[in-house]
């Protein structure tokens, strides 16, 4: 993977996290941690409803894709 980006939501019961974790969210974590810029059209997500490890693409160019971490965490 590129490198490991952590989001805090806020949490239920059983780790469950309230709403979802958004391409948007995600770039905008991206931009703060490493000043990259990325398009959130490329950006593909996996389900995500509880806190833990996830592994997201993000298409940086038609034929590079790069593989992050995200560590979803209670705020």
């Amino acid at each position: 993977s590129v490198g490991r980006f952590k989001i805090a939501k806020q949490v239920g019961e059983n780790d469950a996290i309230f709403g979802t974790v958004t391409d948007r969210e995600l770039v905008e974590v991206i931009k703060e941690n490493t000043g990259q810029e990325i398009d959130r059209r490329g950006v593909t997500l996996p389900e995500i409803s509880k806190v833990g490890f996830y592994k997201a693409e993000i298409k940086l160019h038609p034929e590079v894709t790069a593989e992050v971490e995200i560590q979803v965490v209670g705020s």
